[in-house]
């Protein structure tokens, strides 16, 4: 059985803050999310036109297109600031040092990111600044009262030693499922003339109230951290306290294979991979999962049968992420499931020309009625307007199929395809088992140049045979694609799509063993906290896959 992949070509102005760093008197950027209709009505992807019936418009292209920052003779001060968890819950557990609520101070000299130093020493720059953490609150009680500035931390910042983390107490602030504003000021000295200011988002939340898992996103390891209550989590999950995994697993067809027989979750958890990924039939949420009013009644069996076998579900939205009545439906449906591990929204958002900020508003909707779980998507295209489609989720997946077509030239539309024009199922790509890393990497670059920060996972190949794709790639081949992203920094590799070859499977569920040797689990250890033996083995060996 083969499952089509969403990344065929298809027919498919807001402002909100940006948490970047500024001169003095801008605090906060601006990302503006422009109207990316096409200016003609013709098929598209990733802004390109790519019928041979259609001339290429690169206009579009160009509009949502990344360029690097200028290079500056001067030296510039890079300085971000951003919580260490995201979410800080309110809860006992706090009393563990590891979850005191901590900001990451990081600053480094640059001369393409950031602003010049106070003259004179921007020639030669100052290995030391100083930095104030504070929270600008408004009573909800009182909404004509003045706004206060809440101090949270003052701390001097050595650059040469790298990222800073600061504890910062919550108490004074009341839990609410909107962010806080975190703004970061910096001087040169303690109480000196400010020149500069950073800024991000801070979720501090309630207890969970709807029982179920609760999942954290380490912002200093990018890795996620779940959290087990015995009394909710049966089997598998039976064990107590705070644990770390690497998630690995496969985008699964649903209707015809898992709808219709769960027994083959024990098949995916034996393997050794610790997440599943159904792909859902589409239609409304109450018929996503089988084209009938209950299907959604039958996706909760299902989510039973993963909690017993001791798997993740990262749960897809893809047909209805747009719609808020349809969202609210399946976050209030699932929300409580204690093998719920991430919602994703968007597939291939950017390839679709969705709107700039449907993902933004869709990442708004869902952290107002469930701030315990992250939110992903997936972007498909090099460089399309992917800061907006990324400002709508704190994990970025990009997907990379390179092996068997021709990034040059397209046999199914018989076109060629370059930057402007055409679709060849891989946007841009040299075609190499390396493309997946390089795309992360490039990634990671734009998050950069906006001071942003985001979390990446990768989609590996696990198909072929179809479309522009003349063959399948091999287990060998998938793996290297793997490899490519875990040496780009990926922390969670999930495959298109399952069933797969016998070959991929095995080469990959060896993968997924050697990056989860523990049986899928390992306790969650904070940097600099006592680590034995077994614990840096297992690093050991992660590092050098």
């Amino acid at each position: 059985m083969t499952f089509t992949r969403n990344g065929s070509c298809f027919l498919a102005s807001i402002i909100v803050i940006a948490f970047s760093l500024h001169a003095l008197g801008s605090t906060l950027a601006t990302i503006t999310y422009p109207d990316n209709t096409p200016p003609k009505k013709v098929d598209i992807w990733c802004g390109k036109a790519y019928r041979a019936t259609d001339a290429p418009f690169p206009d579009l292209v160009d509009a949502g297109w990344m360029h690097p920052p200028p290079r500056s003779a001067e030296s510039l001060l890079d300085f971000t600031c951003r919580p260490v968890m995201k979410p800080y819950v309110e809860d006992i557990k706090h009393s563990i040092d590891a979850l005191q609520p901590r900001i990451i101070l990081d600053g480094k000299v640059s001369h393409d990111v950031g602003v010049p130093f106070p003259r004179p020493v921007n020639k030669k720059p100052p290995n030391k600044i100083w930095v104030k953490v504070s929270v600008i609150y408004i009573d909800p009680h009182k909404p004509t009262a003045p706004a206060k500035t809440i101090t949270l931390n003052e701390s001097a910042l050595y650059m040469d030693r790298g990222a800073q983390e600061v504890q910062v107490d919550l108490s004074t602030l009341p839990p609410r499922p909107e962010a806080y504003i975190v703004n970061c000021t910096i001087a040169l000295d303690k109480g000196g003339k400010v020149f500069a200011t950073a800024s991000s988002e801070l979720y501090w939340l309630p207890p969970n109230p709807y029982g179920g898992s609760t999942v954290y996103l380490d912002l200093s390891q990018d890795e996620l951290v779940v959290f087990d209550k015995p009394s909710v989590l049966p089997g598998a999950f039976a064990s107590t306290g705070y644990h770390s995994f690497f998630p690995i697993g496969y985008y699964t067809g649903w209707g015809g294979y898992l709808a219709s027989n769960f027994s083959i979750l024990k098949d995916i958890k034996s393997a050794g991979f610790t997440v599943v990924h159904p792909i859902p039939d589409g239609g409304p949420a109450n018929s996503s999962w089988g084209g009938d009013p209950n299907s959604i009644q039958h996706f909760l069996a299902f989510m039973d049968a993963c909690l017993e076998v001791g798997l993740w579900v990262m749960y897809d939205m893809r047909h209805t992420y747009m719609s808020p009545e349809e969202l609210a439906i399946q976050i209030k449906t699932f929300r409580s499931h204690p093998a719920l591990l991430l919602w994703y929204t968007a597939d291939e958002p950017d390839g679709h020309n969705d709107p700039t900020n449907s993902t933004l508003l869709t990442y708004r909707t869902i952290q107002e009625m469930d701030g315990y779980h992250p939110i992903s998507f997936t972007p498909n295209c090099q460089n399309y307007f992917f800061t907006q489609y990324a400002s709508g989720a704190d994990i970025v997946v990009p997907d990379i199929y390179p092996v068997g077509n021709n990034p040059k030239f397209s046999k199914v539309y018989n076109t060629v395809c370059n930057r402007t024009y055409g679709c060849c199922g891989c946007d841009n790509c040299p075609g190499t088992l390396q493309d997946l890393g390089n795309r992360i990497n490039e990634m990671r670059e734009y998050t950069r140049w906006t001071g942003t920060h985001k979390v990446f996972w990768g989609v590996g190949q696990a198909f072929g045979s179809s479309e522009f794709w003349e063959r399948t790639p091999t287990g060998e081949e998938v793996v290297e694609m793997s490899d490519s992203a875990l040496k780009a920094g990926a922390k969670g590799l999930l495959y298109w799509s399952a069933p797969t070859t016998d070959d991929i499977w095995k080469h990959t569920a060896e993968l997924a063993r050697r990056l989860n040797p523990n049986d899928s689990w390992r306790r969650w250890k904070r940097h600099g906290e006592l680590r034995t033996d077994a614990d840096q083995k297992e690093e050991k060996m992660r590092t050098e896959l």
